[in-house]
């Protein structure tokens, strides 16, 4: 087996016996990782804190065996972003963004551009360096790269603008927004405004950048919040877990 060094996040651990671990990477040009760390538990463990939750690390790992593990030879921790541990909101932040990551990714399919946002997103939010709109640019913008980006721009029914309708409904199974025309005989939707979609859609596609220039509405931050944690949920199947303590 070849060893492959690589950097990654580490974004979930589990016990595997007394002395080892299963630990969940993501890993910027791997995609997501599963090693068994053995003798992590160990008093005077090789990797010390660079298993940690949300931990920026150097690792290296043997592609997996066959239980279907990788195995983890080395793990050098980058950046542990002390800064995040000391304030409850922004590690509720953070762990909801490993979680995304854990969730909606696959093993062994790498999405480097997904692996630098997440990194400089984490770097921000512990710096200090947060808007409200911060996080939805993430999520929308992860969405993409996952290949599950809604249709923020169109009807997902009939293809056609939203522009100019006055209400309109969001449908989890077709990932899009649903005009007046095409919403009826649609269960599971749910009623949000054309003025969110569009700003979602500025914020998937990149075109809202300057953040610290952007003022929005308290309303339509939560109509947002609603829109892509719903969608989420709905691509998770089941509502994930730090999605609860994150405002």
């Amino acid at each position: 087996m070849a060893a492959i060094k690589t950097p990654a996040l580490t974004v979930g651990r589990i016990d595997y016996s007394e002395t080892s671990q299963i630990v969940t990477f993501f890993a910027r040009e791997h995609g997501k990782v599963k090693a068994i760390a053995k003798g992590a538990k160990r008093k005077k463990s090789a990797f010390e804190g660079a298993l940690d939750l949300l931990a920026l690390n150097e690792i290296v790992f043997l592609e997996r065996g066959g239980d279907g593990l990788s195995i983890l030879t080395a793990c050098v921790m980058r950046d542990g972003f002390p800064e995040l541990r000391r304030d409850l909101d922004r590690l509720n932040t953070a762990l909801w963004i490993v979680e995304l990551l854990s969730e909606l990714t696959v093993e062994g399919v790498a999405h480097p551009e997904l692996f630098d946002q997440a990194v400089a997103t984490l770097a921000a939010l512990a710096r200090g360096a947060w808007h409200p709109l911060s996080l939805s640019r993430f999520e929308a913008q992860a969405l993409g790269h996952l290949g599950f980006a809604p249709r923020f721009a169109g009807c997902a029914g009939c293809r056609r603008s939203l522009d100019g309708e006055e209400r309109v409904v969001f449908s989890c199974r077709l990932g899009g927004g649903l005009c007046r025309a095409c919403r009826a005989g649609h269960e599971g939707v749910f009623p949000v405004a054309p003025g969110t979609l569009a700003l979602a859609d500025g914020l998937a596609a990149g075109r809202v950048t300057a953040l610290d220039r952007v003022r929005v509405a308290e309303p339509t931050l939560a109509d947002l919040r609603r829109l892509l944690t719903r969608y989420i949920a709905s691509l998770a199947g089941r509502e994930p877990r730090m999605l609860r303590y994150v405002t």
